[in-house]
């Protein structure tokens, strides 16, 4: 086939801008550093780079995770020791009203400076961070902790757990609960409801305030306020035993004819709402078998007129203080049980019926309050629950610093690995280009000198 010089125009140019195209490929790889850009570069190496590229995007996002629980952690160790410097510091007041040489009225300013750390410590309890309930568990728009009508402090948060992932596979707890560390309660039996498992660190700090007042010995209801000694098993404080009586302060006594004891597994009567998990209240509807608690029910034989009422699965289910859940009425109002877990009925004369534990519709909350002697052990208690909560925090931080170092050496082997398949040699780069910046200037000088064949060249 003749060649034409149309032709030969046509393969220069083609040869040119080919070599241009490299040029400017080796440029690009230059500035960037990398020797794979596209899949067009190198299809051989495109799955691990992505592969690579994942792990590391993975990685990075376990990281942020890192960083968010260490933050919390921080956070958390500084407010729960603010807390025990609290009670160390309620202890130390205990300890000098113990002192014989303090009379009432220098005890009852440790009294109030008792009450001024507890409010700080529902303070703290309160705290917020990032506009949330740092110790409300998953109800961190609620206000955890607040004082109801008689001065006790409940709680409205509950006992979830917060978690964040850290490694494949591997989340660690991030968060806290008050309603674990300061109110003892959590689900012990995995059934879904709160126990009293624990220190009330707000009750005995209460019940410290109290015995600083002089109220050691006494049985005192939620608001504070003591006893009469009427109300007393044979009118004597000194058996520590609350009795039903009338409104003129007489006794009721039993069928028997004996005195009506207020009290439950040889305590106080100390109700409290029944919650789940979730810190919601638990109604006698949700209980699996709410006749199984309805007296009505179960001392007479089987009558319809003795069910529980439709209002009554409403009712909020209550606990005593050692966990067991309160027995009630068909209207499911919580009564007074013996020993046996029978219902305990006034005498005829009083005109019967069973004994209510509402006081004006609230739950009946009555405590003892020991010599503030004994009471230092139960601040020891409190403190070893605080402590103990905080151990736990720290292990998880202490898991958290692991990880972290752990990631770092993964992504920084990912990233070398990434590096040979990925990462040009710039100085190989440097020298290609040379190369091919002098053959294209040959080229062109080349594509030059036939450009200027003419038959008027050999005239």
């Amino acid at each position: 086939m003749k060649a034409t010089m149309s032709m030969s125009y046509r393969l220069m140019k083609s040869e040119i801008n080919q070599m241009n195209q490299e040029m400017y490929n080796l440029r690009e790889r230059v500035t960037s550093g990398k020797k794979v850009s596209q899949p067009s570069d190198d299809p051989s190496v495109i799955r691990p780079v992505l592969s690579f590229r994942s792990q590391i995007q993975r990685n990075e996002k376990f990281q942020d995770n890192i960083s968010i629980a260490q933050s919390n952690m921080n956070i958390y160790d500084t407010k729960v020791g603010q807390i025990s410097d609290s009670l160390v510091k309620i202890k130390d007041t205990a300890i000098l009203g113990v002192n014989g040489s303090y009379d009432q009225n220098n005890k009852d300013i440790l009294a109030d400076q008792i009450s001024r750390l507890k409010s700080d410590i529902q303070d703290i309890a309160n705290s917020r961070v990032n506009n949330k309930y740092a110790f409300a568990g998953f109800n961190d728009l609620t206000k955890p902790f607040v004082t109801n009508d008689q001065g006790v402090i409940e709680s409205q948060g509950d006992v979830r757990q917060k978690e964040l992932e850290i490694s494949p596979g591997e989340t660690i707890q991030v968060n806290l609960t008050g309603e674990k560390f300061l109110m003892g309660r959590k689900d012990t039996n995995g059934d879904g409801y709160l126990e009293n498992s624990g220190v009330n660190i707000f009750q005995e700090i209460k019940k410290t305030e109290l015995a600083m007042r002089g109220h050691e010995g006494q049985i005192v209801d939620a608001s504070g306020e003591a006893l009469s000694d009427s109300e007393y098993l044979d009118g004597n404080p000194e058996t520590g035993v609350q009795r039903l009586v009338d409104a003129a302060g007489d006794p009721i006594d039993d069928d028997s004819g004996d005195q009506i004891a207020i009290e439950y597994d040889g305590q106080p009567i100390y109700l409290t709402e029944l919650r789940n998990v979730e810190g919601e209240t638990v109604t006698i509807g949700d209980l699996e078998n709410p006749e199984s608690y309805n007296l009505d029910s179960s001392n007479v034989p089987p009558d319809p007129a003795n069910e529980l009422t439709a209002a009554a699965l409403d009712k909020a289910v209550y606990i005593h203080k050692n966990g067991d859940i309160a027995k009630y009425d068909r209207d499911g109002d919580p009564i007074l049980t013996d020993d046996t877990g029978d219902a305990v009925e006034k005498s005829a004369a009083a005109g019967g019926g069973y004994v209510s534990l509402l006081e004006s519709g609230q739950p009946m909350q009555k405590m003892y309050v020991p010599e503030l002697t004994n009471q230092l052990d139960e601040l020891d208690n409190a403190l070893n629950q605080v402590s103990r909560y905080r151990g736990q925090m720290g292990n998880n931080a202490a898991r958290v610093k692991d990880a972290s170092e752990q990631l770092e050496e993964s992504v920084l082997d990912i990233k070398e690995a990434l590096s040979s398949y990925e990462d040009a040699d710039i100085a190989k780069l440097y020298s290609e280009l040379v190369q091919q910046q002098t053959a294209l200037q040959a080229a062109l000088k080349v594509s030059s000198r036939i450009a200027q064949l003419s038959m008027l060249n050999y005239m």
